[in-house]
């Protein structure tokens, strides 16, 4: 029956985390009160089956009304009016967990106690800050603990509205952050005071400073205070190509080998001493030590929601271990995710979460008769197990999966987990009492992390390390992670086979190509930049990168790439780089790095050099894909205006219809446009992002667009579209798509109807906690 009551509360919750808009409060404490009614009915008056679908039923209420009440409680405690947006406002508070103190930029998580207006202090919750200064100028060295007077600007973290896209929000909001920010000034009220993050940082900064090469200096303070700034975009690569990411997230595999190892310790040696085992048994002894130990590394990791949910499963386990009773691993498991649902029922939007507890229940099925087997026979079974099903995780959230994962983790797992990570340990506790000694285990642990990753570097290097799959329809992976979970049940269980045989559903593309003859215009939500993918049958234009997000970090790997991936491209046929500006090429790098790139054409311009195997494009060039024609209309052979005025211009075709992609042209590239060319377009991308200087009259009138569309960054710092040119789209009725509006724009072009828009992204991957938050008083619907 509990089993049945911990189903219908995933399922509730769930169910509540799938909409667009919140109902009202009222909808939730009904269904609270019906789920109470439910719960003593199948207590007390049903049995067997009855009972529990009875408790199914009061399970599933119970979610829904908890994570709707959890849903208004964010809602109330987290928002702010929108008149303290965009706007300079002064904040005292206190930094929290570990800041970064890089060169020219520091980045931290602020806790606001005071905020200037008052009005637009939150009930809760804290600020994730950015402070940079230029010119050369000095910045402040921040540390936990600092109490700050900060004069900012705060605006609402927002995703991209992408399809494939990560969801940052409901990551910062599974945080308590609602809102991001950039710091024009500071004053400091008071130093550091001493505090567990204090600590965290000091542990941080000795292992950076004693580790004998900087990539262990970067993987150590991650995998004892959870800080990994310094990992860089190579060392997450290998991790990532050889399903490794694990390791680098203190979590359940690292908290329990930790507490295994001081209760195999501590149970020695008590057992050693006669008068203290007969007086409390070693057994009860160990628990209790191995809880600490294990408490002690979550603090140590700053008590991260992966630390929390292993120290509840590990403490429930321990606990009853110390009462002197039986709990089986799978009663652990399913108490565990029910206390966890019930107490923060968002955490089930992460992936962590999911990934966390399969990888928990899959080890329980492959160590059961463990006893009759050698250990390296279990530690290959329990890998092999993690490797299969954990599949249809891996393809839903990395788009891929790693063939080489149970070979990396076979020799990974063993060394980092029960010998790098003691070692590190061991030097934290004697990093105050014996530097010397703590020096020499971080040495040793640096020269063990080295072997590991010369190792794993080399297989991360092999051709198949990572296959990259394209994201299944809902039904096919549904499918195909039920008959995984059937297959991999015990022998005995009836018809396994059939289980195997729905597993290559997960091989099912949820998206489909366009027929011949026909276009597909996407127009990505890449913030204020651009990026253009036009899909044909069989093949793939992707006209810029949008722009670089910050270090190691642009729109190509952050949107690009997973919204290819998703739609199954593993090939760009031709890429355009309109013209140089890192709004336009940022993603160039990511790209080039992950994907095939067949053919490259690029706009002239003296402040980026032409791409290895680019050439120049230039108007005139044509070619047709599919029955879609595509033709450069701009720059002409010999254009003396580079930069903005010289980017490349395309014009796509089908079905005879066609849409303009103008990159940053300005008026005098227009001028040419309409005076030489006198084209024709159903569709426009407007110039420049709506620049003052693009979208002429005379552009639109030679043009006579049906639709326009735009490309650009929320609130953007250079008010664009700017007024003069939504005053002439008004002026001729031409309706303007916008994706910081809609998120990512879809045009079909050719087929029935010639020219068909799609709903915008945003209203399709709406959900409720997306900014602004969707809700409403009325208990059943929107107001």
């Amino acid at each position: 029956m509990f089993t049945a009551l911990v189903i219908g509360l995933t399922a509730g919750i769930l169910s509540i985390q799938l909409l667009p808009w919140l109902p009202g409060r009222a909808l939730f404490v009904l269904a609270l009160a019906l789920a109470v009614v439910l719960a003593l009915v199948a207590g007390l008056r049903l049995r067997g089956a009855r009972a529990g679908l009875v408790a199914g039923c009061a399970g599933l209420l119970l979610g829904i009304g908890l994570s709707g009440l959890q849903g208004h409680h964010m809602h109330e405690t987290l928002r702010l009016p929108d008149a303290c947006l965009y706007r300079p406002l002064v904040v005292e508070g206190e930094i929290t967990g570990l800041p970064v103190n890089a060169p020219g930029y520091r980045g931290f998580l602020l806790r606001p106690h005071r905020v200037m207006p008052a009005a637009c202090r939150p009930h809760g919750g804290q600020f994730r800050l950015g402070w940079r200064r230029g010119n050369g100028a000095s910045l402040p060295e921040l540390h936990p603990g600092q109490r700050w007077r900060l004069t900012l600007r705060l605006r609402p973290v927002r995703n991209f509205h992408t399809p494939g896209a990560f969801d940052l929000e409901a990551l910062r909001l599974e945080q308590g952050i609602r809102y991001r920010g950039s710091v024009r000034d500071g004053t400091l009220l008071a130093p550091a005071a001493p505090g567990l993050d204090g600590l965290r940082e000091h542990l941080a900064r000795f292992l950076r400073d004693s580790a004998l090469d900087p990539r262990a200096a970067a993987i150590l303070p991650a995998l004892v205070t959870g800080d990994r700034q310094g990992l860089d975009a190579e060392t997450w690569q290998t991790l990532r190509r050889t399903g490794t990411v694990h390791l680098m997230a203190i979590s359940g595999l690292h908290i329990g080998l930790v507490a295994g190892l001081v209760m195999l310790l501590v149970r020695l040696l008590w057992s050693l001493v006669p008068w203290l085992a007969l007086r409390v048994a070693a057994p009860r002894v160990a628990a209790l030590a191995g809880l600490g130990a294990a408490a002690g590394y979550a603090a140590l990791a700053g008590f991260s929601l992966p630390t929390q949910r292993a120290l509840l499963m590990l403490g429930l386990w321990l606990g009853a271990r110390f009462m002197g009773r039986a709990l089986s691993p799978a009663r652990v498991l399913t108490i565990s995710l029910g206390l966890l649902a019930a107490i923060d029922p968002f955490a089930l939007t992460t992936a962590g979460f999911w990934l966390s507890f399969a990888a928990v229940g899959l080890l329980i099925l492959a160590l059961r008769g463990w006893e009759q087997r050698s250990m390296v026979a279990n530690w290959a079974r329990a890998q092999g197990l993690l490797a299969l099903g954990m599949l249809p995780l891996q393809v839903l959230f990395f788009q891929g999966a790693s063939p080489l994962a149970p070979l990396a983790n076979l020799i990974a797992v063993p060394l980092v987990g029960s010998v790098v990570v003691p070692l590190v340990l061991l030097a934290a506790v004697a990093h105050g009492l014996l530097p010397s000694l703590a020096t020499g285990l971080t040495g040793l642990a640096s020269f063990l992390l080295h072997l590991c990753w010369q190792v794993l570097d080399w297989l991360a290097g092999l051709p198949l390390a990572w296959i990259t799959l394209p994201r299944p329809a809902t039904w096919a992976l549904v499918l195909s992670a039920l008959g995984m979970v059937w297959a991999l049940m015990p022998r005995g269980w009836p018809l396994r086979i059939l289980g195997l045989a729905l597993v290559p559903l997960l091989l099912v593309p949820a998206a489909r190509a366009p027929e011949s003859g026909t276009a597909e215009v996407h127009v990505l939500d890449v913030g204020q930049g651009l990026a253009v993918a036009i899909r044909t049958r069989a093949h793939t234009l992707l006209f810029d990168t949008g722009p670089r997000l910050g270090p190691g970090y642009d729109a190509g790997r952050a949107v690009i790439l997973p919204w290819l991936w998703r739609q199954d491209i593993r090939r760009i046929d031709t890429l355009i780089l309109s013209h140089g500006d890192s709004d336009h090429a940022g993603g160039l790098a990511s790209l080039r790095a992950a994907l095939s790139i067949g053919r490259m054409l690029q706009g002239p311009d003296p402040r980026m050099p032409l791409q290895p195997g680019a050439e120049r494009c230039r108007s005139g060039q044509r070619w047709q894909w599919d029955g879609v024609r595509f033709r450069v209309v701009h720059p002409p052979e010999n254009w003396p205006l580079p930069v903005n005025e010289g980017s490349c211009v395309l014009l796509v075709e089908a079905g005879g219809r066609r849409v303009l992609l103008p990159g940053d042209i300005e008026d005098l590239a227009e001028f040419r446009l309409a005076r030489e060319l006198a084209l024709h377009a159903d569709a426009l991308l407007l110039a420049h992002h709506g620049s003052r200087t693009s979208t002429t009259d005379l552009l639109l009138d030679s043009l006579k667009p049906r639709l326009a569309l735009v490309s650009r960054g929320d609130h953007n710092a250079f008010g664009m579209p700017h007024r003069s040119v939504l005053a002439r789209l008004a002026e001729r009725r031409i309706p303007l798509h916008d994706t910081a509006r809609e998120g990512t724009l879809t045009l079909r072009l050719g087929g029935k109807g010639g020219l068909h828009r799609l709903p915008g992204a945003r209203a399709r991957l709406r959900r409720w906690w997306h900014h602004p938050m969707q809700v409403t008083n009325w208990p059943f619907g929107h107001e």
